[in-house]
């Protein structure tokens, strides 16, 4: 961590040194519409905003005993701060609850990974500027590459917090994390975009609460499956111990806490955009970086040498877990194609990916395999002004049998395709007073189907809405389901 905080501080240091020299620098915009990456500014200023929401979501079965209801939570807020120049901006942006702050009044999400590089209370906090056709910056920040809305195989620089169920804007999942780019508007409408990210971290997951995944277990569970069917382990003596072992190992709830803070974790990449004929957006990319989901690696040796010593549940500890399982991150090569198309009220997104991890063989049982990933929408807006936007992804793990060879690879069981369908209805009315939102998605392998219908009013500055979510499937259940009344103001 020490090492980390030295290359933020030399990052800080460097792009506030090119602050000083951007003053003395022309600015140059040759398409005149790079406000997404500069303020449209001709001057000094200093803008200020946010929004203050009252409202949470209550679980149905809160219903029942309203002391699960998280007082606390009802309370939360944005704020952000954009000081510009002609040829520099600089942007800072916070999100305050009480899973950001330590004011609950009741126990918050147990999470995973426990010490995240960056606090949860930071949205953005970087500095760009201007140097000619050139934008290069740094800082904490949020990027998007690919064209899906949802779903997309192609927007992975930044990793997600699944810690809430009730979040599904995939701006708000993401986590912003130190990076340094560069962008190069080009003739002919080109760009060039670069990035570097020194340092990794992966997905948060919850471990408690309803919005709980079950990934480190299954991982787990399939490890131990194995070695309860391995004849070596059964000549050893200690299979009698395995189920005790997992009771004690899944009562401690083990967290993923890899230390990947350091520069051998660093990713890069770039992307090129075009447009042809003036609505053929094309864009092609290349990333190195790491899946952010980890894999485990079964230590079997260590297992059946210390499975005696630890043969009781209550004697297990997190740092004798860490002795028979080993995560971390697959490292992965990332090429990319998409393609955008628009004509008259339809508009129509692809994108298409390889992901060539380092299993280049599928024999290593603590990678992913090399996969094939792609993804698929289209919207389509009505004479009554109904949008409707469809989406399907789907990610095709390759060399699939040779996975199902080893019990104790991790991906051993696993289906081959990974695929997902998301719908959406949007419709408005009252001049855009008032938005009615129909969205639902499905896992086709799981059969887990949600159904998110919710209700929007915007009045001035004062926003109200109302919001409903309802799970089905194996990953489902009416512990899950929630609906969220907020009233908000803008500032």
């Amino acid at each position: 961590m020490l090492q980390m905080k030295k290359i933020v501080f030399c990052c800080c240091m460097f792009f506030f040194s090119q602050f000083t020299i951007a003053q003395d620098l022309g600015s140059f915009d040759p398409f005149g519409d790079s406000s997404s990456d500069m303020a449209e500014t001709s001057g000094f200023g200093i803008d200020f905003g946010g929004s203050v929401k009252l409202g949470t979501p209550i679980f149905f079965t809160d219903f029942k005993d309203f002391s699960n209801i998280r007082g606390s939570s009802l309370i939360s807020a944005n704020f952000h701060l954009n000081a510009y120049s002609p040829v520099c901006e600089v942007y800072a942006s916070v999100h305050l609850d009480d899973t950001t702050l330590s004011f609950n009044f009741t126990s918050i999400p147990k999470l995973t990974p426990t010490k995240l590089q960056v606090p949860r209370f930071i949205d953005e906090i970087y500095l760009q500027g201007s140097f000619g056709p050139v934008i290069v910056g740094g800082g904490i920040k949020k990027m998007t590459w690919g064209r899906a809305d949802s779903f997309s195989i192609l927007d992975i620089i930044n990793p997600k917090d699944f810690s809430d169920i009730t979040i599904t804007d995939n701006q708000k999942l993401k986590k912003a994390r130190p990076l340094l780019f560069l962008s190069a508007y080009l003739p002919m409408d080109m760009k060039l975009e670069f990035v570097f990210l020194p340092i990794f971290e992966g997905n948060t997951y919850a471990i408690t609460s309803r919005s709980a995944t079950d990934l480190v277990d299954n991982m787990v569970q399939g490890l131990f499956s194995a070695a309860e069917s391995d004849t070596s382990i059964t000549s050893a003596g200690v299979k009698k111990f395995i189920d005790d072992f997992k009771d004690g190992l899944f009562s401690l709830s083990p967290n993923i806490d890899i230390d990947s803070g350091r520069l051998r974790y660093a990713q890069a990449g770039m992307r090129y955009t075009a447009i042809f004929d003036g609505y053929h957006d094309v864009g092609l990319q290349y990333y190195y970086g790491f899946l952010p989901t980890p894999g485990v690696r079964y230590n079997k040796n260590q297992f059946v040498n210390e499975m005696d010593a630890y043969s009781m549940p209550d004697s297990i500890t997190d740092e004798q877990i860490q002795k028979f399982f080993t995560f971390d991150y697959t490292p992965v090569h990332q090429i990319g194609f998409d393609y955008g198309l628009a004509f008259g009220p339809v508009s129509i997104r692809t994108e298409l990916a390889a992901l060539i991890t380092h299993d280049i063989k599928g024999t290593d049982p603590s990678m992913y395999n090399p996969s094939i990933a792609w993804n698929f929408g289209i919207d389509y807006t009505t004479p009554i002004g109904l949008m409707i936007n469809v989406c399907v992804a789907e990610d095709i793990m390759l060399l699939w049998k040779n996975a199902q060879k080893d019990p104790y690879d991790m991906q051993y069981g696993k289906k081959m395709t990974d695929t997902h369908i998301m719908l959406l209805l949007t419709q408005t009315l009252l001049r855009g007073a008032v938005t009615l939102n129909m969205r639902s998605t499905m896992h086709v392998e799981r059969l887990d189907f949600t159904l998110a219908p919710s209700f929007e009013f915007m009045y001035g500055s004062l926003i109200i809405g109302v919001e409903t979510g309802f799970f089905f499937g194996k990953n489902g259940g009416a512990n899950k389901n929630y609906i969220t009344a907020s009233f908000s103001y803008n500032f």
